[in-house]
């Protein structure tokens, strides 16, 4: 591993050959000697770092490796200038050293040189979101998908274990955990062995879909009902939508010919459309429909297209769709909109395409099974049932706790799937 200083950059040419290119004033920001030990923030002032006379403080006049054959070799980097720390009282000296695994993964791993757990026994190659349903294979069966349950006591004390759950959330969209307690506080713990609860209009935490008296007015949404639930997306009128959702069945119905659970993957509903009927692609990712939530005590709306693709990566990051909760087309916010071809084609294609049957997964759950759902992508129904006997424990989760989770277990926290991966397959 050779070094050299070029216009204000240090430049590094791995073993491989290969070259990477580090700019003064990026190394010097992310210098470790302003890092505080414990809470990883930074210690420095940037502006100051860049305002320095004759930005010396961030120029760097010498570089070097000492040994490139040591596992922990570092790149060490002379500066112009001493760098002040917000104490006042002392100083970032003007050598530092940089770990060259840290650099090497930052400019060639995929940018997560800040992940201060990324050496965890779990950090390994991942395949991405793997799509299920229609063209893209046949989605699970009630016995694949309880084959693949994880235990529930080995979920709450073995970091592996957890760490599978959330793999298999990153790549099915969703996973079984067996042997739940079949109450409130048991099901609370195991949540939160993964993070904080999200608080919703439905509950501080924790809920439940127990059927109410339809004649009370305790009935603020159809889930308290035995009514069929068509596939859906929860909270689609939040603008930070929770992105897990968690059911842990309580009480399975008595009828045995109704009552399962229905999932269907939405990444796949939108990346079949984009190949089969691209005009309804380009519908529902670039114009936002109007969501909303009426109760009591609440009036909830947002303004978001069904499929919610990253601009500038391409990236399908989310699937937001609850045909209950959409809000009526107001010609003021979509003007341009014809009415006629919505109803007539964008809206039945999408529908048809979300309930067509070779695109969903069926599972009864039995008490004590609790299943968790990715809900930025993974749509789930309910079969009508007969009686009141069925009822799921469950509450939400946001997307910054299930990130945080696998960080800290060194595994990749990407939910989002690459559209162009689709690009020329047959």
């Amino acid at each position: 591993m050779n070094t050299s200083i070029e216009n204000g950059s240090v430049c590094v040419e791995w073993t491989d050959g290969s070259k990477s290119s580090f700019l003064g004033s990026w190394l010097r920001d992310h210098d470790p000697c302003a890092i505080h030990h414990t809470t990883k923030q930074r210690q420095s002032d940037s502006l100051s770092m860049v305002r320095s006379e004759s930005g010396a403080a961030c120029t760097p006049t010498e570089a070097w490796v000492e040994d490139a054959s040591l596992p922990d070799s570092k790149v060490w980097v002379r500066w112009g200038a001493p760098m002040d720390l917000h104490d006042g009282s002392t100083q970032a000296p003007t050598v530092t050293g940089f770990e060259a695994d840290w650099l090497d993964e930052y400019t060639r791993g995929g940018g997560h040189a800040t992940d201060a757990h990324a050496d965890s026994s779990f950090a390994a190659a991942e395949r991405g979101p793997q799509l299920w349903g229609g063209m893209f294979g046949a989605p699970p069966t009630d016995d694949e998908i309880r084959a693949q349950a994880l235990d529930a006591d080995a979920f709450m004390a073995d970091d592996a274990v957890l760490a599978e759950a959330l793999r298999q959330l990153r790549v099915t969209g969703f996973c079984l955990v067996e042997g739940v307690e079949q109450t409130q506080s048991g099901t609370t713990a195991h949540i939160e062995r993964i993070g904080h609860m999200r608080r919703t209009v439905y509950s501080d935490g924790i809920w439940d879909t127990a059927v109410r008296d339809p004649e009370s007015d305790e009935i603020f949404d159809t889930a308290y009902t035995n009514m069929e639930l068509k596939p859906h997306t929860d909270c689609t009128y939040y603008r930070d939508t929770p992105a897990l959702q968690f059911f842990n069945c309580e009480q399975a119905s008595t009828d045995t010919t109704g009552g399962q659970t229905v999932l269907v993957d939405g990444f796949a509903v939108a990346a079949s459309l984009r190949r089969t009927d691209p005009d309804v692609f380009d519908f529902f990712s670039q114009t936002p429909l109007l969501f909303h939530c009426i109760e009591p005590n609440a009036h909830l709306e947002v303004l978001a297209p069904v499929f919610d693709v990253d601009a500038r990566t391409g990236r399908l990051k989310q699937f937001r769709l609850n045909n209950d909760d959409r809000a009526p087309l107001h010609p003021h916010q979509h003007p341009d909109i014809d009415l006629d071809l919505f109803y007539r084609r964008y809206l039945p294609v999408l529908l048809e395409r979300t309930r067509d049957l070779s695109m969903s997964a069926e599972v009864r759950l039995e008490p004590g099974m609790m299943l968790v759902i990715n809900n930025l992508r993974v749509m789930h129904g309910r079969r009508a049932f007969e009686g009141s006997t069925r009822n799921m424990i469950g509450g939400y989760m946001n997307l910054d706790e299930y990130e945080s989770r696998c960080r800290l277990l060194g595994i990749p926290s990407d939910i989002s799937f690459d559209l162009s991966e689709l690009d020329g397959a047959q």
